[in-house]
């Protein structure tokens, strides 16, 4: 009975932890709102992401989109077939990898686009 008690209160110091682990990734998800996640990047930087969002939207049916609006007003974050698309057509189009803070940018720039609609 001592055994089970023990496993018992680890299994309670586990699930602890783990909510504990849960609300620190939940607050470091919502970093991006300090002043060294905004991007300082050129006005040629940020064409780029407008040309990428645009390029995007071109070659996707509303459905897509509307699926992918449903998608973020459930969760947070972009579909990753979105993001992945988008990160593709970035790196495309400055023939390098973005960096972090143009990747915030663009993602914080989509999820603008689609709630426009």
């Amino acid at each position: 009975m001592i055994g089970l008690q023990t496993n018992a209160s680890k299994l309670e110091s586990d699930v602890s932890g783990f909510r504990r682990m849960s609300r620190v990734f939940d607050e470091v998800l919502s970093l991006p709102d300090l002043p060294h996640h905004q991007l300082s990047a050129s006005s040629e930087e940020r064409d780029f992401i407008g040309q990428a969002i645009h390029q995007w939207v071109k070659e996707t049916d509303e459905m897509t989109r509307d699926s992918a609006i449903e998608f973020m007003n459930a969760r947070r974050g972009l579909p990753k077939t979105v993001d992945a698309r988008l990160l593709f057509l970035g790196k495309q189009l400055l023939n390098r990898e973005l960096t972090e803070a143009e990747k915030y940018e663009m993602r914080r720039r989509v999820r603008l686009k689609l709630e426009e609609r």
